[in-house]
């Protein structure tokens, strides 16, 4: 909490305000007085105040409060309002040696500027240069290595001027920081030269800054989905056929409906089908053997929805689709009754699309499996499921992990890195829904609409389905709905 009122007052300075000291007592009372802050200096302040104090933050929580008293409007009375902001361009996949230089140069690049652009980085030398120097420097690097030594922890990074090896001493502050480090992120490292290893006195990760609320945003809503699995034997088709009649106003008491009246765009993060020989026995469990009729059988669920919804469906690492990330757009060959809907946008595998001004990044969630194996704490768990998701803002990538689970396509460049910060990072493939914000990021995992296989049961893991996250645009008020 200390650190993130540090940082609040750290932004707030940066924009040219001072914060009083009632302000400060407040902001130790406020779970994210970071996201607060922030949020408060993208409205209009008088041109004549150069203090925030306690009252100007008071009346701004009223103000949230006081909008999100405003009742949901009907979706049908708007209009469809969707742009895709960030997609992958589709270059030849080149995995030779040189394409994978390309793409980590690229991914070097992305993340050192992101890093350069922070006030406590913008010193940053070669690594080659800090080499040669002795006392204070601080570098920027893609890290290689990780290993212990006694009760110390090396680092070896590399940018495109050579490669250093970083001590991390037992200092507790950094050796908390050096923890959720994982392979092949890029970092920035504050720190003393001697004997040509660098003794690290601050780790830096490129990290996200909350982004400016919505400002137009209309008081309708979208509904998350994720991991339907169509085609399995255990595809919970009675439970998504409520959401579907939920939706059309057939089911559930005034306030349901009122909600329900309110989904202008369903949101479909990948796995639609079930797929076939994905992994081991899944041939014992399918309904449907062919990809095909399992499409076949989306799309008739997909037609039942309203027609003033939109539906936005990416591929998911079952689906018919290209082997490594970015995933391109289903195969038509085996989807075309997808294609055929009109209420339906296919999408890749990221995306990063607007609805109304509210920025949402859509990916599947295959890295997800290679953070929850490295991360610290970061498990089959609703919390850990939620630790590495925050992992991936914080490395402003979906994928860092290379030659892990998660097959990466070098494309030249890089196409995912979070080069935008969005309102919403949505995924799912792991089947555990959990959500949470993170400087002023909603994180949200939709789980699943598939019940136990026996895969998962050798795996221990124990999915969460039929549980939906719906969210209100105009405020980005997040409402769990159980389809039990």
């Amino acid at each position: 909490m200390r650190d993130n009122i540090k940082q609040a007052l750290k932004v707030a300075l940066s924009r040219g305000y001072q914060l009083s000291p009632d302000a400060v007592d407040y902001l130790r009372e406020v779970e994210d007085p970071l996201s607060l802050i922030s949020h408060i200096l993208t409205r209009a302040i008088p041109n004549d105040r150069y203090v925030i104090d306690r009252h100007m933050i008071e009346r701004y929580l009223e103000s949230q409060a006081n909008k999100a008293q405003v009742g949901l409007a009907s979706a049908s009375e708007y209009d469809v309002d969707i742009k895709v902001l960030e997609s992958p361009i589709t270059l030849n996949v080149d995995p030779s040696f040189d394409g994978f230089l390309r793409y980590f140069r690229d991914r070097y690049v992305l993340l050192s500027s992101l890093l350069r652009s922070r006030l406590d980085m913008h010193d940053a030398v070669p690594i080659a240069e800090a080499k040669k120097t002795s006392g204070e420097v601080c570098v920027i690097g893609l890290v290689y290595d990780k290993r212990s030594v006694t009760s110390s922890t090396i680092l070896s990074i590399e940018d495109p001027s050579g490669n250093i090896d970083v001590l991390v001493p037992e200092d507790p502050k950094v050796k908390a920081q050096v923890n959720d480090i994982v392979l092949d992120i890029c970092i920035g490292v504050r720190g003393v030269m001697r004997n040509g290893k660098l003794m690290a006195e601050e780790i830096i990760l490129p990290e996200v800054v909350p982004p400016p609320p919505p400002r137009e945003a209309p008081p309708i809503s979208m509904l998350l989905l994720s991991d339907l699995h169509v085609g399995s034997s255990l595809f919970g088709g009675q439970r998504f056929l409520r959401l579907m009649r939920w939706l059309r106003g057939e089911e559930g008491n005034r306030r349901m409906k009122e909600l329900a009246l309110s989904v202008k765009y369903v949101i479909i993060a990948g796995d639609l089908i079930d797929g076939v020989g994905i992994y081991p026995g899944q041939e014992k469990e399918l309904a449907i053997k062919d990809l095909s009729g399992q499409y076949k059988a989306v799309a008739e669920y997909l037609a039942q929805f309203p027609e003033h919804i939109r539906i936005i469906v990416i591929p998911g690492n079952h689906d018919a689709t290209s082997p490594g990330l970015p995933y391109v757009p289903f195969f038509k060959e085996y989807a075309y009754p997808i294609y055929e809907l009109d209420n339906v946008i296919v999408l890749p595998d990221p995306v990063l699309v607007s609805l109304h001004g509210v920025k949402v990044l859509i990916s599947h969630g295959r890295s997800l499996d290679d953070l929850l194996s490295a991360l610290p704490g970061a498990t089959f768990s609703p919390e850990g499921v939620i630790k590495a998701m925050r992992g991936l803002l914080r490395f402003r990538h979906l994928a860092p992990i290379y030659g892990s689970r998660t097959l990466i396509s070098p494309m030249g460049y890089d196409p995912l890195v979070i080069r935008n910060v969005p309102h919403v990072l949505h995924m799912g493939h792991v089947h555990i829904c959990a959500v949470q914000r993170y400087k002023g990021v909603i994180l949200a995992n939709s789980g699943t609409w598939q019940e136990q296989t026996e895969y998962q049961l050798s795996m221990g893991i124990s999915p969460t389905p039929y549980i939906v996250p719906l969210i209100r645009l105009d405020t980005l008020q997040v409402i769990m709905l159980d389809f039990h």
